[in-house]
């Protein structure tokens, strides 16, 4: 297994690389309460317990955590059976924590041995932090995923052909629940169609349609290319923004209108507030 595709499938799998889901925002919520910025006109993500605490950590940055811990406490939290409150937001930071210590350590070799090493750290701090029961809703199937890639690298490493590796990996994959073995394979298909833009555009086409097929390899084609023009809108942005901070002659007043035209002449309406989101991670570098 090349090292980019272990260290996707692992890292997935453990749960360190995060997304977090917006929607269209609540009445409900109570509007003393400062929310991040970047998370007005949403509401929370309760796809499940590990989501919604996703959720709230994703605000960290722009707002305290005490905010966020009355944000927390404002309503009653309960998704699959799980409470989501201060208590365990809380626990849910200090793993966090841990586990960014734990994957800013020097990387392990990609020996199997060092592989189940890392593995048995994560179920470590999971135990140290949680009940066996939160555990489970929390991190059961990132924890199959996560073994489920340590079988598989074993796998490579012992099969004594081809062949034999794919009886033996379609073996294992039958005998695991079908939300993992659909998880395991997108999260397969997707390191194979990143590994596509290292291609001319006719292989990489090529390469897609036979992945996902041609209605869905255009798709991609559509997104990357609307991507790489709100790139080219967005460098052009920050290089005018820039000469018009550094413009001595404006004033202050006139330094935030001009920005505000120019945000209007490159922008939808809909992007402003990611541009925003999107500024004070350029001023913070």
């Amino acid at each position: 297994m090349k090292k980019s595709v272990l260290i996707f499938l692992f890292f997935i799998a453990s749960g360190s690389m995060s997304a977090v889901f917006f929607y269209h925002s609540s009445d409900t919520e109570d509007k003393s309460i400062e929310v991040a910025q970047s998370q007005q006109d949403t509401e929370v993500d309760r796809q499940s317990p590990k989501a919604l605490l996703e959720y709230f950590m994703s605000g960290v940055g722009e707002v305290s955590l005490l905010d966020i811990e009355k944000q927390i406490s404002s309503q009653d939290h309960e998704v699959n059976g799980i409470a989501v409150d201060k208590a365990l937001f809380d626990q849910y930071v200090l793993y966090k924590k841990a586990m960014m210590a734990l994957e800013n350590t020097d990387g392990p070799s990609l020996s199997l041995t060092a592989l189940e090493g890392l593995h048995h750290q994560i179920l470590a701090l999971q135990a140290e932090f949680f009940t066996f029961e939160q555990q489970l809703l929390l991190f059961e199937k990132e924890n199959q995923l996560r073994q489920l890639a340590l079988v598989k690298l074993q796998l490579t490493q012992n099969s004594s052909s081809n062949d034999d590796f794919e009886h033996q990996w379609e073996q294992e994959l039958s005998n695991m629940p079908a939300y993992i073995q659909e998880s395991f394979e997108n999260a397969e298909l997707l390191t194979k169609l990143a590994q596509t833009d290292q291609l001319s555009e006719q292989e990489k086409q090529l390469k897609r349609e036979a992945l996902v097929g041609a209605e869905a390899s255009e798709r991609l084609a559509t997104l990357e290319q609307q991507r790489a023009r709100f790139q080219s809108q967005l460098d052009e942005y920050f290089s005018i923004r820039s000469t018009i901070l550094e413009d001595s002659t404006l004033s202050e007043e006139g330094k935030k209108n001009a920005i505000l035209l120019l945000q209007g002449d490159l922008f939808s309406t809909e992007q402003l507030k990611r541009i925003a989101a999107l500024e004070r991670m350029h001023d913070r570098q």
